[in-house]
């Protein structure tokens, strides 16, 4: 129902309403007045939810009750991985947000909070491209929204979780490409990606004044705490082997009290370094040994009290809290090696019978930064239902004999064992380790080197190929392409993307809804393809701004019966214009495309100032500009726009003066206006996004100006079109006006799971357009000019159109359908439009 059928339209309101304002009226000691305002009130908020017989009203309520589920994002204490200043620290989603939109503002838009980052703001988070390598990428933006009550959680087969509301998007493997995926959309067996080798970051040194929560005294470049007789501590600590494997043994066997750092543990190779420890620091140490457990044990007492309060303030201070110091994930590789040393060492087992390296704890969070430092070296793990125990399969004792190793003689040994058992059946089947969505590449080469297709029919039908053996493969054809001299470096290319992937296909064991513990959810925007890493490893597709846009699929614009009925009541401008912006061929490609879409989005006065204040007593606008560089365009700029006023230069700042003296509210309004102002990209499009289908990278934009866009040399101005009905036909023609009115409304139907024959709706798209101008279906437009009385009395207001009729003195043929209908005359159409007459000869007269 349109809003001037609103107006017009009225209902008496139900009695349980009116009894309910009585009581209301009684209890507040309403007066008569009063109660009239109360009444009108009420009428006009029940009016507005008053439909007619037919209307869609369980289709647009669900998807109404349906939109918050579209807002696609992560629950606070969900922690993800950020880089800033070459440290990766994990982080809950919820914390970081909050802080950003704390520090900056925000803007809201449809309930959502939104921040863009200042872009000299260099915050990334490590995301998949296209190659399937693991990259730092910037955050752009940040989002907070109202949670649902329920949230996803996805299980993978080697223990990973992640909880998500179920319309957040998770990245696939098809067709050797990667490509977004909402939640509910996902089933069990289907494989996302988790990371197996994390790109290195390293930082050398750390400082200790930096990581106290205290002030501590300085002098000489080491630090001490504020006790007496105390030991200092260097400030800057390198990061090298002993550091971390004394981190590494803490985390395994240490405990902290006020005064000393105690190391448990009964080997003497492991306890050697300890000591060694301790000497480079100058620290004391006591030893003493204990029958606390089953057998004797031995405890080493570090002396420091700045030593136990930095331990206990970077890793925990309990079995059931102790966690990984954020500095290790971006140090190098030889602290790394130290840390995993020492943890194996001392909570570690190693299984030659089950072919694995074994460890455990009760702190979830040490393992899963356990986790995430394995593959740091390329190593990856499974973890138990419980998140309590890591294990290693054989396939990775090799990098772990090499890369990290064991401080104990015996232990070496061991994993070197287990490392030459792995080569000797490198080539068995993988269960963990699958590649999905290999597509038809390696038919496509077997068929090309005339190489058996039987062997390879089987990966191909099932579209996944273990790791190993995809290697074996790839070997084998390069081996026969060099004997047979065929060129096939252009396949082999795709298949080693898949091979040499920073990230494992990890299984999804298990998908539930859990009841959700914030009240906010969160989400990042990255560059990119849009994919970010959680703590746990899981790689998921980043959509945040794709809340404002229909899931992957494009803007988000109106949907349902509000979308039909502004197409069929024509709305001379749509309440969310979009465009779907094609490229030319030699311009389709990410890069361009990025920065096509950066270039056409609107840049007013108000993107490009650090701020724009009032002096009162100069009675002028005052600009500071992000970037003066731009000074003497804006100062142009404003020049032609606004009237009446004079801008100069006065330091930094451009000053604004109106020739008129103007009040504090004119002088508001001029700085409004002057924040209105458009200094770059295409006027109306305000915002813009690139999206990939198939192989076509696509711009969407929020905004509308067909006619300037088309004018871009990098557009196809084949395919480029906009859903305002109006400016198609101002731009293309009503023949294109039409089409649109066709597809639009097709679609929008078709969304709601309503399946209408189209011939109805291009019946109603030629009544639209065929004057050569689009008109609306109504009052105002095709029923509104009908001849007959009765069809325009049938149709709306229908005692103001008689009324009217009878002041003038019109009659009504009734020439028409619909009027014959009415009075239940045969309607002028098919045999009614016609008289059959007949003529019949006199019969003979018997004889």
């Amino acid at each position: 129902m349109s809003q001037e059928s609103q107006k017009e339209f009225s209902v008496e309101l139900p009695k349980s309403i009116l009894d309910e304002i009585e009581a209301v009226t009684k209890r507040m000691k309403l007066n008569k007045q009063q109660k009239e305002v109360l009444l009108d009130e009420v009428n006009r908020q029940y009016m507005k939810e008053v439909v007619e017989p037919g209307e869609a009203v369980g289709i647009v309520t669900s998807q109404s009750v349906s939109e918050p589920a579209t807002q696609m994002s992560l629950p606070y204490e969900e922690k993800i991985l950020i880089k800033e200043n070459r440290v990766i620290r994990p982080i809950e989603i919820g914390k970081f947000v909050d802080n950003l939109l704390n520090k900056f503002g925000l803007k809201i838009e449809g309930g959502t909070e939104i921040l863009d980052l200042p872009k000299t703001l260099n915050i990334y988070a490590y995301s998949i491209d296209n190659d399937e390598k693991l990259k730092a990428k910037r955050i752009k933006s940040v989002i907070r929204h109202k949670s649902p009550k329920k949230l996803l959680e996805i299980k993978t087969s080697s223990g990973r979780k992640i909880v998500a509301t179920d319309h957040h998007s998770f990245v696939i493997r098809k067709d050797d490409c990667l490509f977004p995926v909402s939640g509910r959309l996902l089933k069990v067996n289907d494989r996302i990606p988790v990371i197996k080798n994390l790109p290195e970051s390293c930082i050398p040194t750390i400082s200790i004044s930096s990581l106290m929560p205290e002030n501590l005294v300085r002098k000489d470049d080491y630090v001490y705490p504020y006790v007496a007789h105390s030991k200092g501590f260097p400030d800057e600590l390198k990061l090298d082997f002993l550091f971390g494997w004394f981190i590494g043994a803490y985390l395994s066997e240490g405990n902290c009290t006020k005064s000393f750092v105690c190391i448990s543990n009964t080997n003497e190779e492991f306890n050697a370094l300890v000591r060694r420890f301790a000497k480079k620091f100058y620290l004391t140490l006591n030893e003493y040994d204990n029958l606390r457990g089953f057998s004797r044990g031995h405890d080493i007492h570090i002396n420091s009290t700045l030593l136990s309060k930095f331990l206990k303030e970077n890793c925990g201070d309990n079995s059931k809290k102790k966690k990984v110091p954020f500095f290790a994930f971006s140090a190098k590789e030889e602290f790394l090696k130290g840390l995993l040393q020492a943890y194996f060492d001392g909570d570690g087992s190693i299984t030659i019978d089950k072919k694995g390296i074994r460890v455990s704890s009760e702190s979830k969070e040490l393992l899963k930064g356990i986790t995430l430092l394995l593959s740091r070296l390329g190593i990856f793990c499974s973890k138990s239902d419980d998140n309590k125990t890591i294990w290693i399969p054989y396939k990775y004792a090799n990098i772990f004999y090499q890369k990290i190793g064991s401080s104990i003689s015996e232990r070496n040994g061991m994993l070197r064992n287990l490392s030459e058992k792995y080569v000797k059946t490198k080539r068995k089947a993988e269960i963990t380790d699958m590649i999905p969505g290999i597509g038809n590449k390696l038919f496509e080469i077997a068929k090309k080197l005339k190489y058996p297709t039987r062997y390879v029919n089987n990966f191909t039908k099932r579209q996944r190929i273990g790791r190993a053996t995809l290697e074996k493969y790839i070997n084998l054809f390069e081996e026969i392409a060099k004997k047979k001299r065929i060129d096939i470096s252009n396949e082999i290319k795709v298949l080693k993307k898949a091979l040499n992937s920073d990230v494992v296909w990890d299984r999804i064991e298990k998908i539930s809804y859990v009841p959700s513990k914030s009240k906010y959810v969160y989400d990042i925007s990255v560059d990119g393809l849009e994919t970010f890493a959680t703590f746990d490893g899981i790689i998921t597709h980043n959509t945040m701004r794709t809340f404002h846009f229909a899931g992957t699929a494009g803007i988000k614009v109106t949907y349902g019966l509000p979308r039909l009925m502004e197409i069929f009541d024509a709305k001379r401008e749509p309440e969310t214009p979009m465009m779907t912006i094609y490229l030319k061929k030699e311009f389709n490609n990410m890069e361009t495309a990025e920065r096509f879409a950066e270039e056409i989005i609107e840049k007013k006065i108000s993107n490009i100032i650090k701020n724009a204040s009032l002096n009162l007593s100069e009675g002028c606008v005052e600009l500071e500009l992000s970037d003066r560089k731009r000074e003497s365009t804006v100062i142009k700029i404003l020049s032609e726009s606004l009237k009446n006023i004079k801008v100069k230069t006065r330091g930094e700042k451009i000053v604004v003066i109106h020739k008129n003296e103007l009040s504090v509210k004119d002088l508001q309004k001029l700085r409004s206006d002057i924040l209105k102002v458009s200094v770059g990209g295409i006027k109306g499009i305000e915002n813009a996004v690139v999206r990939r289908e198939e192989n076509e990278w696509i711009i969407t934009t929020i905004g509308s100006n067909l006619e300037a866009v088309l004018k871009l040399r990098e557009v196809d101005d084949k395919k480029t079109l906009t859903n305002d009905i109006h400016e198609t036909a101002k731009i293309l023609g009503i023949e294109a006006a039409r089409n649109l009115i066709i597809n639009e409304a097709s679609n929008t139907l078709q969304e709601q799971g309503l399946d209408v024959d189209v011939r109805h709706i291009m019946l109603v798209s030629d009544i639209m357009t065929f004057s050569g101008e689009v008109r609306p279906i109504g009052r105002y437009g095709v029923a509104g000019s009908k001849t007959s009385i009765l069809a325009r009395a049938a149709f709306e207001e229908t005692i103001k159109h008689l009324v009217k009729a009878s002041i003038r003195n019109e009659s009504d043929n009734l020439q028409g359908i619909f009027e014959n209908v009415m009075i239940g005359q045969v309607i002028p159409s098919g045999t009614g439009m016609f008289d059959l007459i007949a003529k019949f000869s006199e019969e003979k007269k018997e004889e």
